[in-house]
This record gives C-alpha cells, sequence and structure tokens, in this order.
C-alpha cells in the first residue's frame, strides 16, 4: 500500500490553484455543493491548513468519488469564533450523516477544540475514523499528541 505524504497532498493543491488562479479557499468555495443528506466523509480540519484540506478534499472527491463534508465549505457558520448551540447540533447533525471522519493532523489542529470535540465524537459513536498523519517520507514515525 502506497503512503499519502503530505508533500504531494500540498503540491497538488498548489498545482490547481497554479492553473486556476484562485487562492485555495476560493477553490473550495467553489466545490462546494448544496447540503447532502448523505457523506461519505466528515472532514475534520483545522481552517488554517486551507491548502492541504484541499489536496485531501480533491483527492477524495475528485480521485475516489466521495461525497465530502467540509463545515467551513457547507455549514452555515465557517469562523467558530462565535459558535453558538445551533451551530454545534448542525455539525452533530452533518456527523450524523456522514460514514467516516478523516482527521487532518496538523499543526494547527492541535489548537483546535473543535477537532477533538468531532474525533471524539466519532469514536464514541463507534463509526469509521482515518487520521491523516503529517509525513514527508514513507518511512517518517509518528509520535501522537497522547505522548505530549
Amino acid at each position: 500500500m502506497e503512503f499519502l505524504l503530505e508533500d504531494y497532498v500540498r503540491s497538488r493543491a498548489r498545482s490547481s490553484v497554479k492553473a486556476t488562479g484562485m487562492s485555495a479557499r476560493r477553490m473550495l468555495e467553489r466545490q462546494a455543493t448544496s447540503a447532502l443528506p448523505h457523506y461519505d466523509v466528515f472532514l475534520s480540519q483545522a481552517i488554517r491548513d486551507e491548502d492541504l484540506v484541499l489536496g485531501v478534499y480533491s483527492i477524495l472527491t475528485e480521485d475516489l468519488g466521495l461525497s465530502v463534508f467540509c463545515d467551513w465549505l457547507l455549514a452555515s457558520q465557517a469562523d467558530h469564533s462565535g459558535t453558538t448551540p445551533a451551530d454545534a447540533e448542525h455539525i452533530r447533525r452533518m456527523m450524523l450523516a456522514s460514514t467516516a471522519l478523516i482527521f487532518i493532523d496538523s499543526e494547527h489542529s492541535k489548537s483546535s477544540t473543535w477537532m477533538s470535540w468531532e474525533i471524539g465524537w466519532f469514536h464514541g459513536a463507534k463509526r469509521r475514523v482515518c487520521v491523516f498523519f503529517r509525513s514527508f517520507e514513507a518511512r517518517v514515525v509518528h509520535t501522537g499528541a497522547e505522548s505530549s
């Protein structure tokens, strides 16, 4: 099995940005569709990782044909600084409508309270969880946040 490495994901996003002349955020906004009744993947990510998110989102949707919920593309409240209980309920409903969660581990994910809640909810609901670990080489050994 081949590894999906961060440098490939980011280079894929950079190529798309260069080809379209749009920012990663603008490209993601254009790819967003109306809400679906079901998603294959709930993408748990930090908004500051937009190039990494664009690369993963493109691979999942274009290469694999999966339906993906990304909260800052499709949710009513992309800016979590003023989150309400209604916003949290909306995210919970989208998690219920999703088969699996992909957690994009990054330097920004460590400071996200939402991402830890999302992965905890999926784990508690005994649903599929995949963590996209950041690594540039196939032989990198990951030391997780649990050891910090």
